[in-house]
């Protein structure tokens, strides 16, 4: 009977030891596996500035060739770009915009079944943005993807998605040189319709003040583009 006894001890002493090793691992690798976890889920973050101080300008022959080269746009990730971008729709962690530069070739913009870009931006930005919005941008490329999408009277079309997960609005505003032609009381107040070197089309621009004086005179005036197109225009001096 006592040999049974020290036997059962003996179990019961040795289980008592596994557990007590077992609790002393599993909460050391409870928390480094947590931490582990924590930081592959954390995304760097780069500020606007850090951002701006690097970037380079994205380019239209860039744009027009990541359209057509899935692979050349791969090669683009990591890059950091300043761009100029359309608002398409707001989800609800970031905005997907067309993109709209100017440079040496004119204006030019990417339709949306085409290229569109993801830009995770702070929740206040996304709030503030409208449709058809116009905005400059910097960002960082962090993935370059693609699905298809079935389009009305174009059939079904490969359209090239570029997810910025560090981005910022760098300016809401822009700045042209013309000449103030004529008012266009059809469109308001104080909009007028400005001239260009070179160009027979008048751009219709809505300021924010009276500016009548300056008819006939080049000038360089700051504005945004929305929706109702050029608005809340002044004068630089």
């Amino acid at each position: 009977m006592k040999k049974y006894i020290s036997l059962l001890l003996a179990l019961v002493l040795c289980l008592s030891l596994c557990a007590c090793g077992g609790g002393n691992n599993t909460p050391e690798e409870a928390t480094k596996n947590e931490g582990n976890t924590t930081a592959t889920e954390i995304t760097a973050t780069i500020t606007k500035e850090e951002m701006l101080s690097s970037a380079t300008a994205l380019t239209r022959d860039e744009i027009d060739k990541s359209i057509t080269n899935i692979a050349f746009a791969k090669s683009l990730v990591g890059n950091v770009y300043t761009f100029g971008g359309e608002i398409w729709s707001v989800e609800e962690d970031h905005a997907v915009i067309t993109f709209y530069i100017t440079d040496e070739q004119g204006a030019y913009a990417t339709a949306a079944n085409m290229m569109v870009a993801h830009l995770y931006l702070p929740l206040d930005d996304l709030i503030s943005l409208e449709h058809q919005q116009r905005l400059n941008f910097v960002g960082k490329l962090d993935d370059v993807s693609s699905h298809d999408e079935t389009i009305p009277d174009w059939g079904t079309q490969t359209v090239i998605d570029l997810v910025f997960k560090n981005s910022a609005i760098a300016s809401d505003r822009f700045e042209a040189t013309g000449k103030l032609h004529s008012q266009n009381a059809s469109y308001g107040e104080n909009a007028w319709n400005i001239e260009f070197p070179n160009n027979s089309y008048l751009k219709v621009v809505h300021f924010r003040d009276d500016v009548s004086s300056y008819k006939g005179q080049e000038i360089t005036y700051s504005y945004k583009i929305t929706a109702d197109g050029c608005v809340d225009a002044y004068i630089v001096e």
